[in-house]
């Protein structure tokens, strides 16, 4: 059964959209940009995969791919809003490091700690999330779309800004990008994340042993 409300995720969205795109921090001067076109593109791509993700307008693509189950559209708004939580947390630790646009700056750095320690890009990952919430919510065809255009969208831009950071860090992105995951851990970082958490709740690593 699906909660009476099947306007959340849009609304989601639609708050989340300018809120993400309104700069938490101060402009820095870019060295060099992504052209316009580029800018322009990516955004009215995000735009649509949102828009027929979250509207029931194309009627084909209300068709159900996903059986109803009673906990589905609940477990998909724990998803969306689970990665918005998660991408706010990765741009808010990327700090003055963060740009909407694919760009250079000439005192940027690498940031590889906090959620950047096993993931490369851990924004895309909670944005991806939200796209995954919003297909469980709906059930629909018009979610899968939409997931299919923002990968494109995504993985478009992904490609170039691994370009750049490889052009500006060299071997230091390189050996960065061979020991963390794109999207989601390696498993050699599910197994740091293990031994973090062990650590942090028992002050002991996973293999040491009692006296």
């Amino acid at each position: 059964m699906q909660p009476d409300l099947p306007w959340l995720p849009g609304l989601t969205w639609a708050v989340f959209l300018p809120l993400w795109l309104w700069p938490w921090h101060k402009r820095r001067e870019a060295a060099a940009s992504e052209p316009v076109a580029s800018r322009v593109l990516h955004l009215v791509l995000v735009v649509a995969a949102v828009w027929i993700a979250c509207s029931n307008i194309f009627t084909p693509l209300s068709r159900r791919w996903l059986a109803v189950w009673p906990t589905t559209p609940y477990l998909g708004l724990a998803i969306l809003w689970g990665g918005i939580g998660f991408a706010g947390f990765a741009r808010w630790y990327l700090g003055k490091n963060w740009n909407g646009r694919v760009a250079e700056f000439e005192d940027q750095d690498l940031i590889s700690s906090g959620p950047y320690r096993v993931i490369r890009h851990p924004i895309y990952t909670g944005i991806f999330g939200m796209f995954l919430g919003a297909a469980l919510f709906s059930g629909e065809i018009r979610g899968l779309v939409g997931i299919s255009i923002a990968g494109f969208a995504f993985f478009r831009k992904i490609r170039a800004e691994e370009k750049g950071l490889l052009k500006r860090f060299k071997a230091e992105y390189s050996c960065y990008r061979h020991r963390t995951g794109l999207l989601f851990p390696k498993p050699s970082g599910w197994y740091r994340i293990y031994r973090q958490a062990v650590r942090r709740f028992t002050g002991r690593g996973p293999n040491s042993r009692a006296r």
